[in-house]
């Protein structure tokens, strides 16, 4: 009887030092994230246009998240959390663009359909611009980040480059079918580049040619 009596004490004892589980991402969780320092110091600038669409971003609940030297923007619209079909739109701006041009070109849209929008400012078409590697690592990051605070797991996500953006797209989009399979497809818009860059090779580097021969490079994948 003691023995026993010294047993559910120790089960007792051990239970209390057990890990607390991890909350639900659930719509409360993601929209204190979202409230929680949205335009944390150190933060690149914007200027021109940028600033007023940065003011407006964050006035419409958005938010700005570091990422090395970098900084991505995000929006999740209140019709996100009751979709049938939940979806993500990750979103690569063109030459000369950043995350906050990309969301006052997109955001009604999005939120229209309840669509939760992202966008990296990934520096496309200027010198130091993220390469295809490092713009899916940024990605895979983002998405575990934001996945421990929105429930976003389940959510269908969706690759989109504009201009340049485009360009990088389909060298990101290999990156994920040999690695993750994170994304569900590729929305292509634009897919040019300019001066001085002359061609989307430019920025895809050796990923695209060294998978041109690939069948299988962006397998199952749809692209529009």
């Amino acid at each position: 009887m003691r023995a026993s009596k010294l047993w559910m004490m120790a089960v007792t004892v051990g239970c209390a030092l057990c890990a607390v589980p991890a909350l639900a991402q659930t719509r409360a969780t993601c929209e204190a994230y979202m409230a929680t320092d949205p335009s944390p110091i150190g933060i690149p600038t914007v200027s021109g246009p940028g600033v007023a669409q940065r003011s407006a971003l964050l006035a419409a609940g958005g938010k700005l998240v570091a990422i090395g030297a970098r900084y991505y923007s995000v929006s999740i619209p209140a019709a996100f959390y009751t979709a049938t079909t939940p979806v993500v739109v990750i979103d690569l701006h063109g030459t000369g663009g950043y995350a906050e041009a990309e969301w006052t070109d997109w955001h009604t849209a999005m939120a229209d359909k309840g669509v939760a929008f992202i966008a990296l400012s990934w520096g496309g078409g200027a010198p130091g611009a993220a390469t295809d590697t490092e713009v899916y690592s940024q990605i895979k990051q983002i998405l575990s980040d934001l996945g421990a605070n929105c429930p976003i797991t389940t959510a269908s996500k969706w690759l989109m480059g504009f201009s340049v953006g485009s360009a990088i797209s389909f060298a990101v989009m290999i990156r994920d079918v040999a690695d993750q399979k994170l994304l569900r497809g590729q929305i292509a818009i634009s897919g040019a580049a300019i001066g001085p860059l002359t061609t989307g090779k430019d920025v895809m580097h050796a990923t695209v040619e060294a998978n041109r021969s690939n069948a299988l490079a962006v397998g199952a994948q749809s692209c529009w």
